[in-house]
């Protein structure tokens, strides 16, 4: 039901109920102070991978081929030295629950982008969340970049939890990319550092959060 492409208010409404969860209920059962995140070891490869490879997180993605585990070795060892990205393990109570993949960092333009998935059985908890500001802040405050860009299909519903945490939609290419027998719109989508302050504050202050 959450992926159906119908006309766009029905859309809304059933998106919004399907993410619902992760943005309107108070979260406390978890907390921002034991998500962390911490550089990916080649270790973590495998891990990864199953994450990556799974259908839930694979059907969603710009590219949803299955990857082998030398082509995920690969590019990992191509980036260890590669100053334009950074690959991160995210931790809740120490445990590995998802991936955050900044990439495309420009430090003369101020850009980048990045790229997040979480453990299947984490989905759903809140803890996405949870990882979407942690990155956000890494990107901002460790990084230094003034603008962090993305691109994401139309039906993911990511796209709201995106839009609540403070991006905005930048364009729509249309028709750009062929999935389960149509072509589906990319949605361009950015958020600026003058405006994270006070947008991390509305969001932590919505979800009942104490700032990491």
């Amino acid at each position: 039901g959450c992926l159906v492409l119908v006309p766009q208010l029905q859309r809304f409404v059933m998106v919004w109920v399907c993410i619902k969860p992760l943005l309107n209920f108070k979260i406390n059962m978890i907390s921002f102070e034991k998500l962390k995140l911490r550089p990916m070891r080649r270790a973590d490869l495998r891990m990864v991978l199953d994450w990556r490879n799974s259908e839930k997180i694979r059907r969603l993605m710009l590219s949803d081929r299955i990857i082998s585990l030398d082509e995920h070795e690969n590019w990992y060892s191509n980036s260890i030295n590669d100053h334009s990205c950074e690959y991160l393990i995210a931790l809740y109570e120490d445990k590995p629950i998802g991936a955050v993949l900044i990439s495309d960092i420009k430090s003369i333009d101020g850009t980048c982008t990045w790229g997040m998935y979480i453990e299947e059985k984490n989905i759903g908890l809140g803890i996405g969340v949870l990882m979407e500001i942690s990155a956000i802040d890494r990107m901002f405050y460790t990084h230094k970049v003034r603008k962090i860009w993305g691109k994401l299909l139309s039906s993911n519903r990511i796209l709201y939890l995106h839009k609540r945490v403070g991006f905005s939609e930048e364009g729509v290419l249309k028709k750009h990319i062929y999935r389960d027998g149509n072509f589906e719109d990319v949605i361009l989508i950015s958020l600026f550092s003058h405006e994270w302050e006070s947008k991390r504050a509305n969001i932590m202050k919505y979800l009942n959060l104490t700032n990491g």
